[in-house]
C-alpha cells in the first residue's frame, strides 16, 4: 500500500483530518527526516542504496520529495536507519 492510499484512508474516516491536509506534505517531511538521518548517522545515498536494496535512483527520488514509495520501502529505509516509522514519517521540531 502506498503512503497516499493510507492518507486517503486516513481522511475517509477522519473528516477533520481532511481540513488541514494540505498543511501536511508526507513525500517532503519523509525526505527532510532521510537527509537529515543520513547526515546524522555519516552514510551517503550510496551507501543507503546499498544497505536498503533499493536503487541509488529511489533513494535520490525519495531525498528529493519526488517519490511516494511503499510503505515496505519506508520500512527499510527506517530500519536500516535504526528509526522506527512513525519517527521516519514524523514531523522533525
Amino acid at each position: 500500500m502506498k503512503a497516499e492510499d493510507v492518507f486517503a484512508r486516513i481522511n475517509a474516516d477522519h473528516p477533520e483530518i481532511a481540513e488541514i491536509a494540505h498543511e501536511v506534505d508526507p513525500p517532503f517531511i519523509l525526505a527532510g527526516n532521510v537527509i537529515r538521518t543520513c547526515t546524522l548517522r555519516g552514510l551517503t545515498p550510496e551507501q543507503l542504496a546499498e544497505r536498503t536494496g533499493l536503487t541509488l535512483r529511489q533513494i535520490r527520488r525519495i531525498q528529493c520529495g519526488d517519490s511516494n514509495p511503499r510503505l515496505l520501502t519506508i520500512a527499510k529505509i527506517a530500519h536500516v536507519l535504526g528509526l522506527t516509522l512513525p519517527e521516519l514519517l514524523g514531523e522533525q521540531p
